[in-house]
């Protein structure tokens, strides 16, 4: 089941990947695999020159991540599962027309722990500047390594909170922000409903409507506005958030509370204040008099 939902995962992320090297292209663009903790297994990419001049090129691994705002991927970063791979040939010059196959060899530590790794496997083409080298455009396949067995879903709040204590004329405007400290994406799901002081249902947001996937170690955070509110609503307003997550449906819950002052009763306590004022101010006149 979980390599299923694993191996659905990169299918759907074809899209993810775009770098370009021009005149260069690669074969295949993605891959996936399972291997248990002390295992073995090669990964071979083939680069082709189709370009009518010489490239030299090197090869590199960089880790990635996806943006939870955008959906692009985000390479940098780290992740032990580089000094896993061994690459074969590190550097090489492809002709006009010529082809060459990468071998990436993974040696699973036995105590490497069960989760997801996503890396970039590049080749990157060098030019001559000078007496120095100097990177160019670079070309790579998606390998998306998962180590077998118990993988830990995580989802930690790091805050949830409204912008803003009292609200008069805004629409109220609820932040969450939680990271996945797991070892494998998940998928946050649920709501943030919002509740009057008489306990009745005011207005709800779905919290994933898109499903974005939160990789480990990236943080999912979102500002939801309440635009549709009733002027009817007043006082205090908690908002309750449900979220679910992973395979093991794990369940996250938070609170947080604003005032909602609607204008028209501030108007109106204004306005009752001010005739409550004149009223005695005028008795004492005539009091007085």
């Amino acid at each position: 089941m979980r390599f299923f939902l694993f191996l659905t995962f990169f299918i759907s992320s074809l899209l993810l990947f775009a770098y370009n090297a021009n005149a260069l292209s690669i074969t295949p663009t993605r891959y996936a695999v399972t291997l248990e903790p002390g295992a073995e297994h090669q990964v071979t990419i083939t680069i082709i020159n189709d370009s009518a001049t010489a490239a030299n090129l090197k090869t590199l691994i960089e880790p990635f991540s996806i943006d939870t705002v955008t959906g692009r991927p985000l390479f940098g970063g780290s992740d032990d599962a580089v000094a896993w791979i061994d690459i074969s040939p590190r550097k090489f010059a492809l002709g006009p027309g010529e082809q060459t196959t990468i071998t990436f060899a993974i040696r699973i530590p036995k105590d490497a722990e069960p989760g997801a790794h996503y890396l970039g496997l590049f080749a990157q083409s060098q030019s001559s500047a000078g007496t120095g080298i100097t990177a160019g455009s670079k070309i790579g396949s998606l390998l998306f390594l998962y180590v077998a067995g118990d993988a830990r879903e995580s989802l930690v709040r790091r805050s949830f909170l409204s912008t803003q204590r009292l609200y008069f004329f805004s629409s109220p405007t609820i932040s969450l922000d939680v990271i996945n400290d797991g070892t494998i994406h998940v998928v946050p799901t649920g709501d943030i409903v919002l509740w009057d002081m008489w306990d009745r249902k005011i207005d709800s947001v779905s919290v994933n409507p898109k499903n974005i996937k939160v990789f480990p170690r990236t943080s999912f955070h979102r500002f939801f506005t309440y635009k549709d509110l009733s002027s009817a609503v007043v006082g205090p307003v908690t908002a309750y958030a449900t979220l679910q997550y992973g395979l093991t449906n794990q369940t996250m819950t938070a609170t947080t509370t604003f005032w909602m002052i609607p204008v028209p009763l501030v108007v109106a306590v204004v306005v009752v204040f001010l005739c409550i004022y004149f009223i005695f101010f005028y008795r004492r006149l005539r009091t007085k008099v």
